[in-house]
């Protein structure tokens, strides 16, 4: 081969040794992309699997079928309560439906507890303001100020807890129950007796006492 021609070829190879470092430093540098895309993509699976597990346990408190882009459903809210012990259950069975119908609204203890207190009103609210202002405990957990109110307000816990303490009293080693039940019988009996007696005087001064007709 003439030195041209081997100038040429050496040329080529050169060139093509070139090319082929190009094309290896690109390779090497994308497969370091997709290394770190592969990393990135591991790790967002793994924080999706996990967004899952809290938002079907149990505890989360959100329902599956409420997405944080869905509006939660209206819930009107219930007639002020003024202490009726009539309608405290009703009152705060209500207030529980708005929790469940709008479980992010009222996300925490403290909000479902500062919504009741803004529903209350005259001796209820005075009571239910001054516990909160004064940082009560059973303020900060819906259930413990519900049993509180219930407590307070509702007639038929006065009535359980009136008839308790009433059968619990003892006098002279027998239960207060006991001794009304006796009283009470032998307060028929003696009014019986007070009857027989009253009929046998009637009969006797009709005998003895008025004159013969």
């Amino acid at each position: 081969m003439d030195p041209a021609g081997e100038e040429f070829v050496r040329s080529a190879i050169a060139h093509q040794g070139a090319l082929l470092g190009h094309q290896a430093s690109q390779l090497s540098s994308t497969a370091q992309e997709v290394e770190t895309l592969t990393v990135q993509m591991a790790e967002l699976s793994g924080r999706f699997r996990e967004l899952q597990d809290v938002m079907s346990s149990p505890t989360s408190g959100v329902p599956l079928s409420l997405t944080q882009h869905e509006p939660e459903p209206h819930a009107n809210n219930p007639p002020l309560y003024d202490g009726d012990p009539n309608s405290c259950q009703a009152f705060l069975s209500q207030c529980s439906l708005v929790f469940a119908l709008q479980p992010r609204r009222y996300a925490t203890e403290r909000l479902k507890v500062a919504y009741v207190i803004t529903l209350l009103t005259g001796k209820a609210r005075e009571w239910g303001t001054a516990v909160w202002d004064a940082g009560a405990s059973f303020c900060t957990d819906f259930e413990e100020f519900r049993a509180e109110m219930t407590k307070l307000f509702d007639r038929s816990v006065k009535g359980d807890e009136a008839a308790s303490k009433l059968a619990r009293l003892h006098q002279g080693g027998r239960s207060v129950l006991v001794e009304v039940d006796t009283f009470l019988k032998r307060l028929l009996n003696s009014v019986g007796t007070l009857r027989v007696l009253t009929g046998m005087a009637m009969v006797l001064i009709y005998t003895l006492v008025l004159p013969e007709r």
